[in-house]
């Protein structure tokens, strides 16, 4: 009875706001912004400083997302990425296979290689660039290292970092406090031959900051972006995982957020790119936020906001990714879509029933609904011009796919234990 009341509540909303010439697009672009405070977005742009976040919460559909293990970021996301069968197959993102099935060109960036269907990897239809994988993507590690200046200088550092000891030598010389060095090459020795990039930080006159040592992964290297008039595929950016760290500093916050906006910045220009290029649908997943916000409430006093970060602690990187959204929406060019989720990091600590935000651009006339996250995926397919047949449940978010009609010619998808769309 209680979903009967949802899909009539949702109905109404169409009749009421849906204008009467649909709204036409080519293509969508999704952007997954992991630990975005749904609070914080609305604090922000409220002061004009988000104007693409803020664009989509006053002149489109925006939903609240409830279910799903806001909690643990893998399993929220495929959650929402894949619906019931998520929940059901972990591994089983159905959402790149239905896309693939129904010809829908799809460029995924930083998008966390367990969210990926391995065997989609070097198909026709699917290319981009892999996100971190915490088991396989980092040679040595994944958390970098802080180290004594005299150790930094004189090249005595440990392993993976020892095989590059000259080159930082030579990179450290001459590096000021608060300043970076260029990215540095590092080889291990035969039989393993696993090549990384890293970067150091001067933290200050005593102790250095060694980034992580980022590898390429899956078919399409993370460390490279191809320009879409280039035929040979060579490489033009450094684009690096995740940013982590180690050890105990007081100074963690001068140095880390810095890390972890410059790897976000070259990531989403790698973005901005592909944007340019020939496809249907570009899932693009930001991480920037989650670090941030992950460094804050670990350092804050727990009698100060309760622990948690407040919107102004992390303005400068919420400014940040939208303005970078902005730039792959601009690049993409009109007739693009734009869809953003989140995963909300406040209310996965305090155990809320809202997990997520949906936002989708509009025409100008704002609705506002609630969703549960196993509706995301067919609504996804949906805007794609791809329908799941199918005798199941009705979850998908009517108003959504309603409104937003695609030029793409339509398609179908025949899975009998999908979920269905109305």
């Amino acid at each position: 009875m209680a979903l009967a009341f949802r899909i009539l509540a949702l109905l109404l909303l169409v009749v009421l706001f849906l204008p009467s010439g649909a709204k036409k697009h080519d293509r969508v672009l999704v952007v997954l912004l992991d630990a975005a405070v749904t609070e914080h977005i609305d604090t922000l742009a409220s002061r004009g400083t988000l104007p693409t976040l803020g664009a989509l919460r006053t002149a489109g559909y925006r939903a609240s997302l409830v279910g799903g293990s806001a909690r643990v970021p893998r399993e929220y996301w495929r959650a929402v990425l894949g619906g019931r069968a998520a929940r059901e197959r972990p591994g089983d993102m159905r959402l790149w296979a239905d896309l693939a099935q129904a010809d829908r060109r799809t460029v995924l960036v930083n998008v966390p290689v367990e969210l990926v269907r391995s065997e989609l990897s070097g198909s026709d239809v699917s290319e981009g660039l892999a996100g971190a994988d915490e088991r396989t993507g980092f040679v040595g590690d994944s958390t970098g290292r802080v180290e004594n200046a005299s150790v930094v200088t004189r090249g005595r550092v440990e392993w993976p970092y020892r095989e590059a000891s000259r080159e930082i030598v030579d990179a450290v010389e001459e590096l000021d406090v608060d300043a970076a060095s260029d990215w540095i090459d590092v080889q291990q020795p035969q039989p393993d031959s696993r090549r990384g990039k890293f970067r150091i930080y001067r933290l200050d006159e005593d102790s250095y900051y060694l980034t992580a040592v980022y590898r390429r992964t899956q078919a399409m290297p993370a460390a490279t972006v191809t320009s879409p008039s280039s035929k040979e595929g060579a490489p033009e950016l450094y684009v690096a995982d995740d940013a982590s760290y180690a050890a105990a500093s007081t100074r963690v916050l001068d140095y880390l957020p810095v890390h972890a906006a410059d790897v976000s910045r070259d990531r989403a220009e790698a973005a901005r790119r592909l944007a340019t290029g020939g496809w249907d649908v570009m899932v693009y997943y930001e991480s920037l936020l989650a670090t941030v916000y992950g460094i804050h409430e670990g350092l804050l006093d727990s009698d100060e906001e309760g622990g948690a970060p407040t919107a102004g602690d992390l303005a400068a990187e919420y400014a940040q990714v939208d303005a970078q959204i902005g730039r792959m929406l601009e690049a993409a060019g009109p007739g693009t879509l734009l869809v953003v989720l989140t995963r909300d990091a406040a209310t996965a600590v305090s155990g809320a029933d809202v997990t997520g935000l949906m936002l989708v651009g509009g025409d100008g006339a704002s609705i506002s609904a609630q969703a549960e996250v196993a509706s995301i995926y067919p609504t996804l397919l949906a805007l794609a011009a791809v329908e799941v047949r199918s005798s199941g449940p009705a979850h998908a978010l009517y108003a959504v796919s309603s409104r937003n009609r695609s030029n793409l010619t339509p398609a179908s998808v025949d899975r009998s234990d999908a979920l269905a769309l109305l």
